[in-house]
């Protein structure tokens, strides 16, 4: 084939283009390698800082039976913190009626909690406790009154109790309904559940 032969100064034209295009061409490639590497890094950063799916869902099956593991016995704790609270207003009331007795001779009128010194006479579920003098029954003077009203005597001189969770007291002991109930037994020398 023909070539035709190029000057000096058609050569170092050429020769300046060469270079301008190569380097054009270096510094996009180079640039291009760049941008590799550093998506390369933002996928690896991506990747040792994300979690899988299996890695999320075994996770959550975790807490799940953590939860059900722990809110049956969060609900048995809040149980067992809200009957010593009761049995403890229960000693605290009885103490006031016991002071009320040393002061004025005479137990406080049957169901009125009002005349002692205490703030709160409402039970850790927001009911009031019962309180019932006990002794002769006013409709039949010869007749003690039945302790809680239901044949039992657990007190000689009155009753005071909560209806626990359920506000409900059975007809004797183990009753249903009984089981939650807080009583003062034996004079006071007892504060608990319903025996």
């Amino acid at each position: 084939m023909f070539r035709r032969r190029l000057s000096n100064a058609q050569e170092t034209v050429v020769a300046d283009k060469i270079k301008v295009d190569t380097y054009f061409v270096t510094e996009c490639i180079e640039l291009l390698f760049r941008r590799m590497k550093m998506r390369r890094q933002q996928i690896a950063a991506l990747g040792s800082g994300g979690f899988t799916l299996i890695e999320l869902l075994v996770v959550v099956a975790i807490l799940g039976i953590l939860a059900a593991v722990a809110i049956p016995s969060f609900s048995d704790i809040r149980k067992k913190a809200r009957n010593s609270a009761c049995a403890a207003d229960i000693r605290t009331i009885d103490k006031a009626i016991q002071g009320y007795f040393v002061e004025k001779g005479v137990l406080p009128p049957d169901g009125d909690l009002s005349v002692l010194a205490i703030g709160n006479t409402l039970d850790p579920w927001k009911r009031p406790y019962t309180y019932k003098v006990l002794g002769p029954d006013p409709d039949n003077p010869a007749a003690l009154r039945e302790s809680l009203g239901l044949g039992e005597r657990l007190n000689l001189d009155y009753d005071l109790y909560s209806k626990g969770e359920d506000g409900q007291s059975g007809t004797a002991s183990g009753a249903a309904g009984n089981e939650d109930d807080i009583v003062r037994s034996g004079d006071g020398s007892f504060v608990g559940p319903r025996p």
